[in-house]
């Protein structure tokens, strides 16, 4: 079930995952706009849905900070009512397309505290 409180815990995710980039050294303008614009749920739809993998998830990739992409969060079971099955097989095969065990980097992101969600 998708509650305020579920979208205001993927907002906060998704801004630690830019402030993420900016503390690699990317500066991730065009996915801050759209934030802004369409919120991070709609934003993170439109950034998974586009077929190339992002710079920001090759710069996450490439210092093992992938729990940090909006990727990884669509597959997480706590975000799954935010996300359909379409953006979740995107995630997938993207993440994939990278050569990223996915299930593993699933695996290594915690859960929210309780009471969280």
């Amino acid at each position: 079930m998708v509650t305020e409180q579920l979208v205001a815990m993927f907002e906060r995710d998704a801004r630690l995952g830019v402030d993420t980039l900016v503390e690699i050294g990317y500066d991730p303008t065009a996915f801050e706009w759209m934030i802004e614009e369409f919120g991070a749920v709609g934003a993170t739809r439109r950034v998974v849905l586009d077929p190339t993998p992002s710079f920001g998830l090759w710069r996450l990739k490439d210092r093992g900070l992938l729990a940090h992409s909006v990727e990884i969060s669509t597959l997480l079971p706590w975000y799954a009512p935010l996300f359909d099955e379409a953006v979740r097989d995107a995630a997938w095969r993207k993440l994939e397309l990278l050569g990223v065990d996915v299930r593993a980097e699933v695996a290594k992101v915690g859960s929210p505290l309780v009471g969280e969600v």
